[in-house]
């Protein structure tokens, strides 16, 4: 199977083109120890951490828009992307952390971004 990069969308809008990327599903579960030893895990709230390297922000204004209100706002997005097999997901994401370089001679901007929300669902293409 050819794997390519994919994109990610904002509220709807393309905006970052993705070369890289590492998903991560939390079941924030806890060990039971007692006195008898082991007894299991805790049910918990699952949750889903992405990671995107070599993010690329697409152009146009809408793009523009959307990648700088998810990096500067702090409530959840609803976004869609591609990270498993192909699969499209979609799901409800904070942006917790990112960096973005440029290099003016190449006209190129890319970074890192990372993403946390709750597991996110799959949907049709």
């Amino acid at each position: 199977m050819a794997y390519r990069g994919y994109s990610v969308y904002i509220n709807g809008t393309r905006a970052i083109q993705v070369e890289n990327a590492e998903i991560r599903w939390l079941s924030n579960s806890e060990s039971v120890i007692t006195d008898d030893g082991y007894q299991g895990e805790t049910e918990a709230h699952q949750t889903c951490e992405i990671k995107i390297d070599k993010a690329i922000p697409v152009e146009g204004d809408q793009a523009h828009i959307q990648l700088l209100d998810a990096l500067e706002q702090k409530r959840d997005k609803d976004m869609a992307f591609g990270v498993v097999g192909g699969e499209r997901l979609k799901g409800k994401f904070k942006v917790i952390d990112t960096t973005i370089t440029s290099d003016m001679a190449k006209q190129l901007q890319k970074g890192s971004i990372t993403l946390r929300g709750r597991v996110p669902k799959r949907i049709s293409i």
